[in-house]
């Protein structure tokens, strides 16, 4: 994943272009499938794409029967089409033109439920100069009643909350637990 920052380019007149960007392009089929032979070439094993100025999703809409996909673009009625397009795929509006840095992230399977964040950070120096940060994380997820079960031999109540729901649910994405 290569993160972007949110730039103060003015992007009106392709803003305006969103309704009509499709009619124009097409759906794309013969760029994506090139585009998919050049990962399989460069990195067969790969599991998720990136795509940088995604549009409306027509090349997201491709890839993603292949890939886990994500989809960077600075307008947002481009979005919102790309949104409509490929319903449950993560898109984000940002301008890749406005930030010197620059991170790769590549999230692998390490085995035994482990997951492997290969992060590297590109940081800009000034000119053509960039400084390299390197970091390996691994991460393990258990199932929450697992993690209760835990820490119920160790404390006589435990409380589980999710920021972003009522209540906890299959669908929780970060749990944090209380225990007393």
């Amino acid at each position: 994943m290569v993160r972007a920052g949110l730039g103060r380019v003015d992007v009106t007149g392709y803003d305006v272009f969103a309704p009509f960007y499709d009619a124009v392009q097409g759906e794309r089929a013969e760029h994506a499938a090139y585009l998919r032979s050049l990962i399989e070439k460069h990195r067969p094993g790969a599991k998720t794409v990136l795509e940088l100025a995604c549009g409306t999703g027509s090349i997201l809409k491709q890839l993603r029967p292949h890939y886990h996909v994500v989809g960077v673009d600075r307008s947002e009625p481009m979005l919102e089409v790309a949104r409509r397009k490929v319903a449950g795929v993560r898109v984000l509006r940002a301008d890749m033109t406005q930030d010197d840095n620059l991170l790769v992230l590549d999230v692998t399977d390490g085995g035994k439920g482990v997951v492997v964040w290969d992060i590297r950070i590109f940081e800009h120096l000034g000119d053509s100069r960039y400084r390299l940060h390197a970091e390996d994380i691994r991460e393990i997820s258990f199932p929450a009643e697992r993690i209760t079960a835990a820490l119920s031999q160790r404390f006589s109540r435990v409380w589980t909350y999710d920021a972003q729901r009522a209540r906890p649910s299959a669908r929780s994405e970060r749990l944090h637990f209380v225990c007393r």
